[in-house]
């Protein structure tokens, strides 16, 4: 089994890389099962969504299992995240986190700030 994590949002310009990456340790472990680790993915664009369905598809003719887990919801359009959402096959699936949020925090008094979010830091 291999477990791969991405850090970053998933789109055109990073979306080749991802397949290559993919495809060299699947190459250089043959493993019968990739899991998707999508926590930190926060964002998968129309390319990127191709790319995974077309990863799927690859990775299947092989005999290898693709599976996502902890897919955010929501990212924000209707193609997002297809190769692990829309196959109803078992070769694909979805879960998501159950883990509860952290706690919030309270804010410091003075002059409000803007949110940062650490999500897309990891990205810059």
């Amino acid at each position: 089994m291999l477990v791969y994590r991405w850090e970053a949002p998933l789109f055109f310009a990073n979306a080749g890389m991802f397949r290559q990456q993919i495809r060299r340790l699947v190459r250089d472990g043959r493993p019968t099962c990739v899991v998707l680790q999508c926590e930190a993915i926060t964002d998968i664009d129309v390319t990127a969504a191709n790319t995974l369905e077309q990863l799927d598809t690859e990775l299947n003719a092989q005999g290898i299992h693709l599976a996502c887990v902890e897919l955010e919801d929501g990212y924000g359009t209707s193609s997002t995240g297809t190769a692990c959402t829309k196959h109803s096959t078992a070769t694909t699936s979805t879960t998501r986190s159950t883990r509860p949020s952290p706690p919030s925090r309270p804010r410091a008094t003075g002059p409000p700030r803007p949110e940062h979010d650490a999500r897309r830091a990891a990205f810059v």
